[in-house]
């Protein structure tokens, strides 16, 4: 699984995802979650804590995981940036 600036906020269900995770059984997953250091901060939540609490939701389960935490907004710049180096990180053997 692979999110950029992931929406782990109060939109369609998704703050509800790291509770989730903690709660029901794990799945054969690894995840590449990537977020900015300035990312949205509004009245749906902050995406830079809520990708945070799923990175640790995550950890807590023993999910492969690699959480980036660059210093831009909310906007794929970042993501595409990294985005070679995270499907070789997910795709690995």
């Amino acid at each position: 699984m692979l999110t950029h600036c992931g929406s782990f906020v109060d939109i369609r269900g998704g703050r509800a995802c790291a509770s989730r995770v903690r709660r029901e059984p794990v799945k054969p997953l690894r995840v590449f979650l990537q977020s900015g250091a300035h990312d949205l901060d509004i009245m749906f939540g902050n995406w830079l804590l809520a990708n945070r609490e799923m990175a640790a939701a995550l950890a807590y389960r023993g999910y492969d995981l690699r959480f980036e935490e660059g210093e831009g907004w909310h906007s794929l710049r970042h993501g595409g940036a990294v985005l070679a180096d995270s499907l070789r990180w997910l795709w690995r053997a």
